[in-house]
């Protein structure tokens, strides 16, 4: 559960360094 939260907080987190 843990390791799914963390996965989609670095994907958003991704996502939106990349658009900037």
């Amino acid at each position: 559960m843990i390791m799914f939260v963390t996965f989609i907080v670095a994907l958003l987190t991704y996502i939106d360094r990349k658009k900037k």
